[in-house]
């Protein structure tokens, strides 16, 4: 059914094989748990918005299968543990949430209100669609690498002081919508910054990508605090050395 509101929501047994359909619209005040099981539990949610709202870790998978194509789930409670799985659409609106350890890869990521930790498990963040962080967002990067390896896709962070999105790695082609901080930034991909400020915390060589589009306008800044090595592949529109 669509539209249902459950408190806990917990699907197969610990011998079951099966797979479960989930209807769209629902949401979860408690925990959804797939049962681990000597056999394979699946729930599909393909194509469907799922919304989880319970405090801790409202969603838990035991190591069966999460088919998610399609689909869009949001975590909208109060302090959150997003585990870190393959999901289609994410869009984080917990007031306080940590991204567990591992491997996280989502199709397109919406922060939309959280204050959102990934420096304490330091999970790898694979995005193949487009990366948006909305105005009030609080990002805590880790120590992991988010790889954006979409094609023609956007970085678009609308916060006035720009959250640093830590390590970046692009593999595909992306293009910014906004002025944005990163620690670095390498790959074999592409990024256009338009007429936006790209910002560099890092120390070393902060810059590696294979392709940077400097529009006009555009700026690059090194502002790393220690020795620093400005890259010359790319040609800059405008460039500053800071602090």
């Amino acid at each position: 059914p669509n539209n249902i509101t459950y408190n806990n929501l917990t699907v197969g047994t610990s011998s079951s094989t099966g797979t479960y359909n989930l209807g769209t619209g629902n949401v979860i005040g408690g925990t959804l748990t797939i049962t681990g099981s000597s056999g394979t539990n699946t729930l599909d949610i393909s194509n469907k918005t799922l919304s989880l709202s319970a405090t801790g870790t409202p969603l838990v998978i035991n190591g069966e299968t999460l088919v998610t194509t399609g689909s869009t789930i949001t975590f909208n409670g109060g302090s959150q543990t997003i585990s870190a799985l393959t999901y289609n659409n994410l869009n984080i609106a917990s007031s306080n949430a940590v991204l567990g350890g591992g491997d996280l890869e989502v199709a397109d990521l919406t922060i939309s209100s959280a204050a959102l930790n990934a420096a304490t498990n330091n999970p790898n963040i694979t995005i193949s669609g487009n990366l948006v962080i909305n105005s009030g967002v609080t990002y805590s990067p880790g120590s992991g690498t988010t790889t954006l390896s979409g094609a023609s896709k956007n970085i678009t962070d609308s916060n006035g002081t720009k959250q640093n999105l830590g390590t970046v790695s692009v593999s595909g082609s992306y293009a910014l919508q906004s002025s944005t901080l990163m620690t670095s930034l390498a790959g074999a991909g592409s990024l256009n910054l338009g007429a936006h400020m790209l910002t560099l915390t890092g120390t070393g060589t902060p810059l590696g990508i294979s392709t940077l589009t400097a529009g006009t306008n555009s700026t690059v800044v090194y502002a790393g605090n220690g020795a620093v090595t400005v890259s010359s592949a790319p040609s800059y529109y405008n460039l500053t050395l800071a602090p």
